[in-house]
């Protein structure tokens, strides 16, 4: 005798129960996943936006310190009336800054009259910036009020696409004329922001006149951002009297990157890992369906067994289903696991491995939340004398201090020798020397000493400034902490100071109170032999 066909009611039950749990579960997945979605964007948004500051940021001071060296030629009375005098001082802040095609001199008339060097700017001498279109209008806003003015992006006239910048010259035998700088926009570009924003995104640079001063060198790069909807930041930096707009955005190998790092596969695996275990419940619920057929053929017999065979059922069911789970769960975490030790310190792939964990684990618990992700090549140091450094930077830290600073360097009785990069140590100097010109805005004295203490290498930097109180003091060397209005400083400057005496094991402190200016002491380990 057949057996009897099955109850409908019992089957649309199994149906409603998998389809409910599948339903259940799956939409807990997608509010996860859309929040995990989000948080995601949100945090590549602020990736990008944390690249564009910091790339304006360091485009804007590489700018504005090759300003303020070119503006040091005019503190410099041997410059002003000999020409030899001036192409030598002009090629050392070329070669000590970099990122120059040229200082020049130019009449009160325009003409260019000087050129440094000569060899690759022997085409500008005698040109007339006057007649030159997105040049002139800089060139007279110098000359009529005085202060220093920058050009529109525009053609040099020894080829190629840069700006200039004119510093009339209000004393001396040259008095009414200009200093000229003409600097590259992609050298600058190149240098000032090297490593991974280059690297890793695309730049655009344009003027407040529209100008374009730098763009991608592929030109379907911002139709592809705008139609793939990269996330691009927008920053605007001031430089003189021009206002530049910095836009980036992802490149396509670290837009490819970041995209792996989305939780899109994790939840349409864990959706089918969710449809693979309601349709084994269905499966089980079915089989049950069938013992129970089974059961009422057999009347008595099988009402007497109904009880043990549910049990036994229901003990199946939830060991076969917590074991393909737990089979698919181990595989999964483990795998992960293995790529998040082989990833090592990936941010990137620790995210997405991040996610994979955490989505397996809320397919076991539902109660656990996700958890979201959230930084140059080391410098070469050699054996370099600390004093001679000094000595090799005295005239170009004079430079930095204006007429109303006094100048004092006293220089040490012996060689220091410190291992450090010479380049480092330059920056050393310039920030503090700059720090401590700003904290005298009506003059003073300027103190710098080196001298050998206790195996150590002392370099002291003294200013009669307005000193500082207790609590700038505990800040002063954090990153982007400033008493500066708004606009005027970055709050880098110590802060790397900072950072390069630590790479070197040595130590920087400061002694101040308000009123009684500053010194700050920094020592670092003698180099042996």
């Amino acid at each position: 005798m057949g057996l009897p066909p099955p109850d409908p009611r019992k089957i649309k039950r199994a149906r409603t129960l998998s389809l409910l749990l599948f339903l259940v579960v799956s939409g807990v997945l997608w509010l996860v996943w859309a929040q995990q979605r989000a948080q995601w964007a949100a945090s590549v948004r602020s990736q990008v936006d944390l690249v564009g500051d910091q790339a304006a940021m360091r485009l804007g001071d590489y700018v504005r310190a090759r300003l303020l060296a070119t503006r040091g030629l005019m503190a410099s009375e041997r410059a002003m009336r000999d020409d030899d005098e001036f192409t030598a001082q002009a090629l050392t802040v070329q070669r000590e800054f970099g990122g120059f095609q040229a200082i020049n001199r130019m009449t009160a008339s325009g003409v260019i009259e000087l050129v440094t060097p000569v060899a690759e700017n022997r085409d500008a001498l005698g040109r007339d910036v006057s007649r030159r279109e997105h040049a002139r209008a800089a060139f007279e806003g110098a000359r009529e009020t005085g202060e220093p003015h920058l050009t529109d992006a525009l053609e040099l006239f020894q080829g190629g696409h840069g700006f200039a910048v004119y510093f009339p010259i209000r004393e001396g035998p040259h008095a009414g004329g200009f200093i000229n700088g003409v600097f590259r926009v992609t050298p600058i570009v190149e240098t000032a922001l090297r490593g991974r924003v280059l690297s890793g995104y695309w730049i655009e640079l344009d003027d407040d006149a529209g100008q374009r001063l730098l763009g991608p060198d592929d030109p379907s790069a911002a139709a592809t951002q705008a139609t793939e909807h990269r996330p691009a930041s927008t920053t605007d930096l001031t430089v003189l009297n021009r206002h530049w707009t910095l836009r980036v955005w992802p490149r396509d190998e670290l837009w490819r990157d970041l995209e792996a790092t989305r939780p899109d596969e994790v939840f349409l695996f864990a959706l089918l890992l969710v449809a693979l275990v309601s349709w084994l419940i269905y499966v089980q619920l079915m089989r049950e369906l069938q013992r129970d057929r089974v059961a009422e053929e057999r009347r008595e017999m099988a009402r007497r067994l109904e009880t043990t065979t549910k049990m036994e059922a229901l003990g199946r069911l939830a060991g076969g289903v917590a074991h393909d789970f737990n089979n698919i769960l181990t595989v999964i975490m483990g795998s992960a696991r293995i790529v998040q030790k082989s990833a090592g310190e990936d941010p990137r792939v620790a995210s997405g491995v991040a996610g994979i964990l955490d989505a397996a684990a809320r397919a076991s618990e539902l109660t656990r939340q996700l958890l979201s992700f959230a930084r140059q090549s080391p410098t070469p140091v050699e054996r370099v004398d600390l004093d001679a450094a000094l000595r090799e930077l005295e005239p170009m830290l004079g430079r930095l201090t204006p007429g109303e600073v006094t100048l004092v360097v006293e220089h040490s009785d012996e060689p220091l020798f410190i291992d450090a990069a010479r380049s480092q140590l330059s920056q050393v100097f310039v920030n503090l020397v700059v720090n401590a010109v700003d904290a005298m805005p009506s003059g003073g004295t300027l103190a710098i000493r080196a001298r050998a203490e206790d195996e150590h290498a002392v370099l002291e930097v003294q200013d009669t400034g307005v000193g500082m109180d207790a609590a700038t003091r505990n800040h002063i060397f954090e990153p982007f902490f400033t008493t500066k209005a708004e606009g005027e400083g970055t709050g880098l400057g110590l802060a790397t100071v900072y950072g390069i005496v630590a790479s070197y094991h040595g130590k920087i402190d400061v002694d101040s109170e308000p009123g009684q200016g500053a010194t700050f002491r920094i020592r670092l380990p003698l180099s042996p032999g």
